[in-house]
């Protein structure tokens, strides 16, 4: 029987060709781009994984006092108590530090991780090459792109790195192996990784016992899952030793934190040196245009089962005449919607790769995977064949085979294009793609506005460069000063969107925290930031710091109390300061952070990190090269770290860019199907009443009447489809951009009433089109047909 089920379902759809195509293609889509966002789902959730003690890994973070806010650093000596704790088997601190790295005669500033013997005890990476043990101090693992990067198609196990190499301290080293870590998968990530012991703060050894020392992260191996409340508990016995050892910088309580979460929830740590999972809006906001997609071609599929079933009613009434029950009916029906989702399915599943591997080419950090033997992968596409077959087929199934057959003899018995039912679904898809639509044209405009920003500074013509000491950055001043076309030469310790210091701070005796920018005492002119009120920074003199600083207008509103802040003093780093001015909020990180409470202090020459230029437009690309010229003359085994100021923004703006991209090619594939089911859901409408129409047009109707008896039903529809829509674009788009961007441009009026009009005029193209295809149509023709 089962057989003849899927012989008269085949039968019934090689009649109906375009529809089992049109269905197929949009279905199918929709699933490719579904597969897409349940395998990012899964990559966001997937970090750490494979570690085989991932469950019994934990992270310490700590809460501050003063702000209550957490914090991804921790004291070093807590790791070495930690290890005492009944319910701790082995603790790992790690840290990082930038480093001069020298291999032969070729030299790279590095990021060197540091972390103690007992790292590849809790952690598991892929061993290439040598030995992964940090036991031996003198020796320095690598990743495989650094033993590319440094040597080529050699073996470098045993060959020879230098750290330090600007430094009187140079430390070499050998490399003891090469690991091959899922490095995009992980929080943890390094290229060179060495012994704790190794790491310099200057020309000294960092004291790893002192309290005030905090370092990146510390890990505990606990002998069992359940002991993390445990372990949180009796951390808070340091608590007291932590807040006496550093009365600056007191922590209130420690927070356990299992490994599976430190990625998703890196994003709201403050100081947090691991890398994070993907945003909540690229995985969220995936998922939702998936659905949306996914639901429109479900729905456009729903409208034609049910406009074409009105073609079956009689088939139906004589198969139940014949003996057929209502069950073998819903089974046909429901068959022949399983045949077509089938189809589907196994479209969207080749669909998934090419969808994939644009995707995974847009985000650099990116490598979803398609891997059908995944049982996981099967299970969501087996899961899309059931719901889609269900929305499709389950109308026409229960409903159609419930009519009696004498109803349909009679000939009164038709639904189909026009039904209540129908339109609603319209609608839905109309709402839909209206959202998709103010989605894209949303992130759009916030990519050009990420391009174009005023971040309160001039960060088009400034040009910087990393120096590493106070010789160092005066010499290359004083060069720098001879290259054409730049206009004025400074140095600073910090930058925005390149680096800042959180400071506490205390004003009117109430304690605080605010970002701090040591900078030269010329660094606002440079910059170009606007002095709201108060008088500018004071020139350094007779080799000292001015007592000052400046403040952002965020800093006023915040700590003000709507009083003057000009005047008066802040106790920082036991010194006491005047707040000299207050300048014009800039964007003080990057659009991923708010703007926060910021301060501008002068420094000396010999606290300078950072050589800054500005340069006459356009001629920054040929300033940074020529800065490079100089550089390598003067500092032949030293690398050159020059950047553009621009660069600050630059990850915002292909991040940005990218989204909008992602949305826009959701939102254009949306309204293709929505608009392909409209006009098929048109089409069958006008095939319906064609004796109707032909009978109106004798009778000397127009053809606008013609348009608005046909179509009169469609209006109140797409009126509640605009606003529905309308509310829920700007609902989705706003949430997602300000997940991602808390200095984004938002989503205007002007957007939403672009995108409604647009869409509108789309649907309003399709009906007249339509419209005038039949009108061609003789009604003579019509009337004899019937």
């Amino acid at each position: 029987m089962l057989r003849n089920y899927f012989k008269i379902a085949w039968r019934n759809l090689t009649r109906n060709l375009r529809y089992v195509l049109v269905n197929v293609l949009g279905l199918g889509i929709g699933l490719g781009f579904g597969i897409l966002a349940f395998q990012n789902y899964r990559y966001a959730n997937s970090f750490d994984d494979w570690h085989k003690n991932r469950d019994r890994i934990v992270r310490i973070e700590a809460v501050k006092a003063d702000n209550d806010a957490l914090y991804g650093v921790c004291p070093s000596p807590l790791a070495l108590d930690a290890r005492q704790l009944a319910p701790v088997e082995a603790s790992v601190r790690y840290d990082s530090r930038r480093v001069v790295v020298k291999h032969g005669e070729h030299i790279f500033n590095e990021v060197i991780n540091f972390a103690d013997t007992s790292f590849f005890r809790v952690f598991n990476f892929d061993l290439l090459n040598g030995s992964a043990d940090l036991s031996d101090p003198t020796k320095v693992l690598i990743s495989k792109e650094i033993a590319t990067k440094y040597f080529g198609d050699q073996n470098p196990v045993g060959k020879a790195i230098i750290l330090y190499a600007d430094q009187p301290t140079r430390k070499p080293l050998v490399v003891g192996g090469v690991i091959d870590g899922d490095f995009k998968r992980s929080s943890i990530r390094f290229d060179f990784l060495t012994n704790l012991t190794n790491q310099l703060e200057g020309d000294k050894p960092v004291d790893y016992t002192d309290w005030k020392f905090r370092i990146d992260a510390v890990f505990l191996l606990l002998k069992h899952p359940t002991d993390r409340a445990a372990v949180e508990t009796l951390l808070a016995s340091f608590v007291a030793r932590q807040q006496l050892a550093d009365p600056e910088w007191k922590i209130s309580r420690f927070v356990v934190e299992p490994l599976r979460s430190v990625a998703l929830n890196g994003r709201n740590l403050r100081g947090n040196a691991l890398y994070p999972s993907l945003p909540p809006a690229s995985v969220w906001g995936m998922l939702a245009m998936a659905i949306m997609l996914l639901l429109t071609a479900a729905l456009n599929f729903a409208n034609m089962t049910i406009a074409v079933c009105n073609r079956r009613l009689r088939e139906m009434g004589v198969r139940k005449v014949m003996g057929s029950t209502r069950t073998q009916l819903m089974v046909q029906l429901l068959a022949e919607s399983g045949i077509i989702c089938g189809l589907a399915v196994l479209l969207g599943m080749i669909l998934a790769y090419p969808i994939t591997a644009w995707y995974n080419h847009m985000w650099s950090y990116m490598n979803l995977i398609i891997d059908y033997s995944d049982p996981y992968l099967l299970a969501f596409v087996g899961g899309m064949l059931l719901f889609t077959t269900l929305l499709a087929g389950s109308y026409p199934a229960f409903y159609v085979s419930a009519f009696r057959p004498a109803n349909i003899f009679r000939g009164t018995l038709r639904f189909g294009g026009s039904g209540l039912f129908s339109r609603i679904m319209m609608g839905i898809q109309v709402a839909i793609s209206l959202t998709a639509v103010i989605s894209g044209i949303s992130f759009e405009r916030n990519a050009e506005f990420n391009r174009t920003a005023d971040v309160g500074y001039d960060r088009h013509n400034l040009i910087g460069a990393y120096v590493y000491d106070e010789s160092t950055w005066r010499v290359f001043k004083t060069a720098a000063q001879n290259i054409p076309n730049i206009e004025s030469v400074s140095g600073t310790k910090h930058l925005p969107g390149f680096g800042y210091s959180m400071k506490n701070f205390k004003l009117s005796s109430q304690p605080h925290e605010a970002i701090l920018f040591d900078v030269g005492d010329d660094f606002t002119q440079m910059l170009q930031i606007q002095l709201r009120e108060g008088k500018p920074l004071l020139s350094l003199q007779d080799g000292q710091s001015a007592q000052t600083v400046l403040v952002n207008e965020t800093f006023a509103r915040e700590f003000g109390e709507n009083k003057p802040l000009i005047g008066q003093s802040i106790q920082m780093d036991s010194a006491t300061y005047q707040i000299g001015g207050v300048v014009h909020d800039f964007m003080t990180n990057t659009p991923f952070r708010p703007i926060t409470p910021a301060m501008i202090r002068p420094v000396l020459p010999d606290k300078f990190t950072y050589f800054i230029a500005r340069v006459k437009a356009p001629h920054q690309k040929q300033v940074l090269a020529d800065l490079e010229k100089t550089w390598k003359r003067l500092f032949p085994y030293k690398p050159f770290d020059g950047f553009y100021q621009d660069n600050a923004l630059a990850e915002a703006e292909s991040v940005s860019t990218n989204i909008a991209e992602t949305m826009g090619v959701f939102a254009l594939v949306t309204v293709l199907l929505a608009v392909s089911g409209l006009f098929s859901l048109i089409s069958l409408n006008i095939l319906k009443r064609m004796r109707e129409v032909a009978i109106r047009r004798v009778l000397g109707a127009t053809g606008p009447q013609v348009g608005w008896i046909l179509h009169k039903n469609y209006l109140w529809i797409l009126v509640i489809a605009t606003f529905s829509g309308c509310a829920f674009g700007y609902f989705l788009a706003i949430t997602l951009m300000n997940s991602v961007f808390k200095i984004n441009n938002g989503v205007s009026s002007a957007v939403i009433i672009l995108s409604a009009i647009s869409v509108l005029a789309i649907a309003f193209f399709t009906i007249i089109l339509k419209l005038l295809q039949t009108l061609k149509i003789n009604p003579v023709t019509s009337l004899s047909s019937e």
